[in-house]
Formats: C-alpha cells, sequence, structure tokens
C-alpha cells in the first residue's frame, strides 16, 4: 500500500513537471551589445556625413541602455534627447500603441498648450524600435537633429539582416 502511494505521487509529480514543462518559459531575444554599437554607429555617421552633429543611443525593452554614441560636436543634451526618444518608442509607441517611430507618435499627440509627455519621454521623430519578426527588442534614439530620424533607420538597417 505505502509502495503503491509512493509510485502514485511520483507519477503525479511527474504529470505537474511534464505539464509545466510543456507551457515552458518564455522565449525572450536579446539585442546583443555588439550589434546596439553598430547600431548607434551608423546612426551617428549617416548625420555625421550630412554635416550634423547628433548622438545615439539603444536601449533594450527594460529600457537599460545596451549603446551610446555622442557624435563629434553633438551638445550634451543630445544624449539626453535620444534616450527620451528610445523611451519613448520601446515602452509607449511599440507596447502600447503598435507604432514603430517616436514620429508616429509625435503625429498622434502634437504639441498641444498644456500637453506633456510622460517623465522622460519624448514625442518627436528620432525613436525607432528595433524588432526581431514582430517581437520588440529594444529601441534606438537619435538626438540633435531634425533628421534624426532618418538617421536612426540608418542605425537599424545596418543590423537588421543580423536580428534573427
Amino acid at each position: 500500500m505505502r509502495a503503491s502511494r509512493t509510485l502514485l505521487l511520483a507519477g503525479a509529480s511527474l504529470l505537474v513537471v511534464a505539464s509545466a514543462h510543456a507551457e515552458g518559459l518564455p522565449t525572450v531575444h536579446r539585442l546583443p551589445a555588439a550589434l546596439a554599437l553598430e547600431a548607434v554607429g551608423e546612426a551617428v555617421a549617416a548625420c555625421a556625413r550630412d554635416g550634423l552633429h547628433v548622438s545615439a543611443i539603444v536601449l533594450d525593452t527594460d529600457a537599460i541602455e545596451i549603446a551610446s554614441l555622442r557624435g563629434d560636436g553633438a551638445g550634451v543634451h543630445t544624449l539626453w534627447t535620444a534616450r527620451a526618444k528610445a523611451l519613448a518608442a520601446v515602452s509607449l509607441a511599440a507596447p502600447v500603441l503598435n507604432l514603430d517611430t517616436t514620429g508616429q507618435l509625435a503625429e498622434l499627440f502634437p504639441q498641444q498648450n498644456g500637453f506633456q509627455a510622460p517623465a522622460g519621454m519624448l514625442f518627436r521623430a528620432g525613436g525607432i524600435v528595433i524588432k526581431t519578426g514582430d517581437e520588440v527588442i529594444g529601441a534606438i534614439g537619435v538626438g540633435g537633429s531634425r533628421n534624426a530620424e532618418k538617421c536612426a533607420q540608418a542605425g537599424v538597417d545596418k543590423i537588421k539582416d543580423r536580428l534573427r
């Protein structure tokens, strides 16, 4: 009797473990630092080719900085605006509103008297979501230019074929 009870408990435990294993943990992809570094480098270089002095930053989905680069001649404020755009893209534009850029976000929320973006976010063109397939794995932000979104896109384009 005791042996059959032990066997029954072992079998039940095995079913619970098998069930948990069948559901599994969610798969989460992370943007490698080397790719993030390439993206910020290309974004800054793309703007520099047009004579623009910018900074770029890549954040992961937890809004943690993976890579940043302050271009030659870029003001210190460009790092802050780049971060604010990347943060808006990764934490609000993509997960909440299903948008890919902060330019789209700016169109949804035009500058109005009394309107203020959430703390630390900037609703201006220059932040672009980075995806592998349909999964958001980060965002790049570029600060310091009206062409920021074009430069950010250049950074994403540099690495997009390796985001698998």
